[in-house]
């Protein structure tokens, strides 16, 4: 029952930290891209350091998106397992006697 809960805390723990990291990762990435390519271009006012920093995030995106999804995923499915299987849920753990 015990390696049951753990699979399942680890599926659940996989996808959550999936989603975080691999949302977060674009968008940092994009982010900074963008903030680079607006300053180089010396924007001069909202909308033209806009578009110049959504092009380039939107290219940093299809770019590094297929490298980003497979790190994400790795790295969760690593780090999930290690957790659920350390017992550092307090359900994982096996129960003394």
């Amino acid at each position: 029952m015990l390696i049951l809960i753990r699979l399942i805390t680890t599926l659940i723990l996989t996808v959550a930290l999936f989603v975080i990291l691999y949302i977060g990762s674009l968008a940092i990435g994009g982010g900074i891209a963008g903030a680079m390519v607006a300053t180089k271009d010396n924007a001069t006012d909202f909308n033209s350091g806009y578009k110049a920093g959504y092009e380039i995030g939107a290219a940093f995106g299809k770019k590094y998106g297929g490298i980003i999804f497979l790190a994400s995923a790795g790295i969760s499915l690593v780090g999930s397992t290690a957790l659920s299987f350390g017992g550092v849920p307090s359900w994982c753990r096996r129960k003394s006697d």
